[in-house]
């Protein structure tokens, strides 16, 4: 990719020094030192790689800009924090020259506020228990039984009653189903008179 004559990216990196401005412009010093794989396209089409330490950047995003700006990419395989911010200092996204520079990259949003985490509606507990030959069920506050309950015309549509020694079907008019079934225990005062 760098012939005879052209830059290297690390003299690139060197020119891109953003300290060395001068005082007209308030940048501020470079945040973080990477050490970086980058990927090129070499003579014919071969595939060219190479380790390079000690380039400073601001972010990721400037890192890998600077890259794409000559074609490259890069694999961060180190990163140290050289100029933590200051809370006093209201630092600056990005610098002014590497906005105009370097092309624009999509930033995520930025979320105003967190959104509360919903959580599951609480299940309420069931206890179990039996009083005077009855089973009843406690859900919550609320009180069920069991209970013969009469079987619906489509609960008797599922069901046929076979006799065991002609193998026929048994008729049955003037005959019903009966299903042991959790009834909810009316506990208003109607129930009670």
């Amino acid at each position: 990719m760098f012939g005879i004559g052209e830059k290297s990216i690390k003299d690139r990196v060197k020119e891109f020094d953003l300290t060395s401005i001068g005082n007209d412009f308030q940048m501020m010093k470079p945040r973080y030192e990477y050490t970086v794989k980058v990927f090129e396209e070499g003579d014919r089409g071969k595939p060219i790689t190479s380790i390079q330490k000690g380039i400073k950047m601001n972010s990721d995003q400037e890192l890998y800009a600077m890259y794409a700006m000559a074609d490259q990419k890069v694999q961060i395989l180190e990163k140290k924090e050289i100029n933590p911010p200051q809370n006093n200092q209201q630092t600056p996204q990005q610098p002014v020259m590497a906005q105009s520079q370097m092309p624009q990259m999509p930033q995520q949003p930025v979320m105003a506020a967190q959104q509360p985490v919903q959580q599951k509606p609480v299940e309420p507990q069931v206890k179990y228990f039996s009083g005077g030959g009855i089973d009843f069920k406690l859900v919550g506050d609320e009180l069920y039984q069991k209970q013969w309950i009469r079987a619906t015309e489509d609960d008797c549509k599922k069901i046929r009653i076979i006799n065991d020694t002609n193998n026929k079907i048994v008729e049955l008019k003037g005959k019903h189903f009966e299903l042991l079934n959790w009834v909810k225990v009316d506990s208003s005062d109607k129930a009670l008179g």
